[in-house]
């Protein structure tokens, strides 16, 4: 586990374990006739044992199936949980861990009801007040970008017991900024193999920045 920059409390649970351990999640979607198995033995081979995959992609299967089988020891991430027919697919897919998109406390509920590790979105300090109440400590901050970032981070530091895994508009010329607070246990971010060079078939940019992200996980699990 990727060692924190300071202990805040109940930090202990398997959630924060494998989320901080990750540090950089490649949000995994793919374009019609993409070769994703390439894609995602390349983020294999260069160390990344963590992926955030859609629900509402129409290939969140094939992923699911493929990872399973092929790339043992990867946690997978259902994003894009938006109701709890979402979360009842992810289920029954396997997943590891549930995340929204969306701060929405009936689906909090649902995860508790269901004894289902799940990572709820806040972005404002009244959602996060309420997810603490609830009983949440490792928090996606949606969308980081618009709505303060780095900032609002280290507003919230003093006084909230949270790690937070930010996403939205995290590219990698900034993503180092956000793994570098210390209430920071990992980020989520599309920008290592967007959908446009998908669609572009450029694997020569998508390599370079799976190795470039690769280097800053690297950095940031020698720190």
């Amino acid at each position: 586990m990727q060692k924190l920059a300071r202990s805040r409390g109940c930090f202990s649970d398997n959630i924060l374990s494998i989320v901080a351990s990750s540090r950089i999640i490649p949000i995994i979607d793919v374009a019609n006739g993409f070769d994703y198995r390439k894609l995602l033995a390349m983020y294999y081979d260069n160390g990344f044992r963590t992926i955030e995959v859609r629900m509402n992609s129409p290939y969140v299967k094939q992923l699911v199936d493929i990872v399973q089988k092929d790339f043992p020891n990867t946690y997978i991430f259902a994003g894009t949980c938006l109701s709890t027919q979402d979360m009842t697919k992810a289920r029954h897919l396997g997943l590891d861990i549930l995340i929204s998109p969306v701060f929405d406390p009936k689906l909090m509920e649902f995860c508790c009801l269901h004894n289902q590790p799940y990572i709820p979105c806040v972005n404002s300090v009244e959602s996060l007040n309420i997810a603490l109440s609830m009983g949440f400590s490792v928090l996606k901050f949606y969308p980081a970008e618009k709505y303060g970032g780095v900032d609002f981070l280290r507003k919230v530091y003093k006084d909230y017991d949270v790690r937070f895994m930010p996403s939205g508009g995290i590219t990698l010329e900034i993503i180092k900024d956000y793994i570098n607070e210390p209430n920071v246990a990992a980020c989520c971010t599309s920008h290592i193999s967007p959908l446009k060079l998908q669609e572009e078939n450029n694997w020569t940019d998508i390599e370079k920045n799976i190795i470039r992200a690769a280097k800053i996980l690297l950095e940031t699990s020698e720190a």
